[in-house]
């Protein structure tokens, strides 16, 4: 059967030591169903990533550490309903290596597509180049929304461009993309071997130029890894969410809190607030999870919820997923 919209996707990572090619989706809708599996990725990728041009159908799978080093080749899967494609047909539907590649073969560095008026784009931001240096890469693949989007076309058609660099080279940071498409943001990051950075760029798609925006709010020595989603809520005015992993290492009694970053307003960074149990007053939302690290955020935009999923609890794998609606 075809892939139903919006769906989850899990796709490749790491688990136990080894580098993983499996995939597999979840349905979003109200009859959700179960986990079930997509085409193995041609490469065993971790610490790569992924994204999908809105309304295309279409499914990139960029870098990571594979099973000989870091890769530079990128995997597209078509999932368009309009082809005669299914998930049980296994000659059909399958993983595409693209002729062009990345610049650079690179790991921990993020991905996140953006659609303006009639073009969609993937960008490729930062990352982790011979296992010794945070890069400032940043490169796009863009093509027109009117035109097919389909593997063929995408194969002939789309090339990779370098664009401007990030100010702050960096690895394991979030990349997410404002809501009215305008503006990419990186949060945190590694920016050497050890030390995380609390430093949060903007990039405009139109000026092909970044800026320095707002320190994470966080201690300097202390700041987390975290992950950022926009915030697609009525009235959320181009918010982002912001998800800090938290580690058993840093001896945390409790669980960290979710906040809204509203870039350009008095309160920046704010505690994002829920109803109590007994809905007798409010309180901050905290991660359903202390001691949570590594996990992957995303968002759908139809239906206006967040989903975060994998990583590490106590520093052992898991494959627990949770939503904010």
């Amino acid at each position: 059967r075809d892939v139903p919209v919006p769906s989850l996707l899990v796709l490749g990572g790491r688990c136990r030591g080894r580098t993983l090619n499996s995939c597999e989706f979840l349905p979003l809708s109200p009859s959700a169903g179960s986990w079930t599996a997509l085409p193995n990725l041609q490469e065993h990728r971790g610490s790569h990533a992924a994204c999908s041009p809105k309304g295309t159908g279409v499914v990139f799978v960029m870098g990571g550490g594979g099973v000989d080093g870091n890769l530079d080749t990128v995997e597209l899967l078509d999932l368009q309903t309009s082809h005669p494609q299914s998930v049980s047909d296994g000659k059909e539907f399958k993983w595409s290596i693209m002729s062009d590649r990345l610049s650079s073969a690179r790991h921990a560095f993020g991905a996140v597509c953006v659609t303006n008026e009639d073009t969609h784009t993937s960008f490729a931001v930062g990352g982790w180049m011979y296992g010794t240096k945070s890069c400032e890469s940043m490169e796009k693949l863009s093509f027109k929304a009117s035109q097919s989007c389909s593997e063929l076309d995408l194969q002939k058609g789309a090339r990779w461009e370098k664009c401007s660099p990030i100010l702050t080279p960096r690895r394991l940071h979030s990349v997410a993309a404002s809501v009215d498409g305008s503006s990419i943001f990186v949060f945190g990051g590694y920016i050497d071997e050890r030390k995380v950075t609390s430093s949060t760029e903007s990039y405009d798609v139109k000026a092909d130029c970044w800026s320095a925006t707002d320190e994470l709010p966080y201690p300097e020595k202390s700041c987390p890894l975290v992950q950022a989603v926009p915030d697609w809520s009525p009235g959320a005015e181009n918010s982002f969410l912001i998800f800090p992993y938290s580690d058993s290492n840093a001896n945390e009694t409790c669980k960290p809190t979710v906040l809204r970053y509203t870039p350009n307003s008095p309160e920046k960074f704010v505690p994002l607030v829920v109803p109590n149990a007994d809905n007798t007053g409010i309180k901050h939302l905290e991660m359903p999870i202390k001691n949570w690290h590594s996990f992957s955020a995303t968002v759908s935009p139809s239906l206006q919820t967040a989903y975060v999923v994998g990583g590490l609890i106590d520093s052992k794998w898991t494959g627990r997923g949770f939503l904010l609606d």
